[in-house]
């Protein structure tokens, strides 16, 4: 997958990729969110390789890019679980791209 930015950020601005996943069941849903690489060399292209071999068959995560600024982003940083990697996002999440569905082959 490949994000195309085209603007300049900020001087403490950051975009990152974001992994969204959604566990439990249909009637009690959790969303887990875990921030992958940046996207803060300037305009260009970035390439997100969306390794499923670690996913149960059938399993779904959405990726999409997030802009934050440096306040969120270190927010967002210090609340990563060590163990699963997730984070806790602002509501709404400051999503700046489209959403890709990616599903694992069952």
């Amino acid at each position: 997958m490949v994000a195309t930015v085209s603007c300049v950020l900020a001087p403490g601005d950051h975009l990152a990729w974001v992994v969204r996943k959604v566990t439990g069941t249909a009637d009690n849903p959790r969303v887990h969110y875990t921030l992958r690489s940046a996207l803060n060399q300037g305009p260009g292209s970035y390439t997100y390789d969306a390794v499923l071999r670690t996913t149960a068959p059938g399993s779904e995560r959405t990726v999409s890019v997030l802009l934050m600024n440096s306040d969120t982003y270190r927010s967002v940083r210090a609340t990563r679980d060590p163990e699963t990697g997730y984070v806790q996002l602002p509501h709404p999440p400051p999503v700046v791209s489209n959403s890709v569905l990616i599903k694992t082959p069952e």
